[in-house]
């Protein structure tokens, strides 16, 4: 697994948002690389929520509801996936440091 937008950062959002773009384009007409899939899944976990938890006492029930859709998404395809133990938990590990890092909880250059 890779991990979204670490080795070999691109220079900026731009560029980031660019290769992100081209990920998808690949998977979905046929001709992506395992990079390409990696890219693709650990940004679909980030959008989606799905390592994400909505605290009940937020108080909005609408907002739960439609986080919890979002990651039903996510979940559908990843059901499908055949991956070993060590690759969940790289996804899961990548998607999580996506999210700090855009978030702003966690350092631009995430730990190898």
């Amino acid at each position: 697994m890779v991990r979204l937008l670490s080795r070999g950062r691109p220079a900026s959002r731009l560029e980031a948002e660019a290769r992100i773009a081209l990920a998808y384009q690949r998977v979905f007409t046929g001709s992506p690389n395992s990079e390409d899939q990696g890219i693709v899944l650990v940004d679909f976990a980030n959008f989606t929520g799905f390592y994400r938890v909505t605290p009940p006492e937020s108080g909005n029930r609408d907002t739960m509801v439609f986080n919890e859709g979002m990651r039903t998404a996510y979940g559908r395809i990843f059901q499908y996936l055949r991956m070993s133990d060590v690759e969940v938990l790289s996804l899961e590990v990548a998607a999580r440091q996506t999210a700090a890092g855009i978030s702003g909880l966690a350092p631009d250059q995430p730990e190898d």
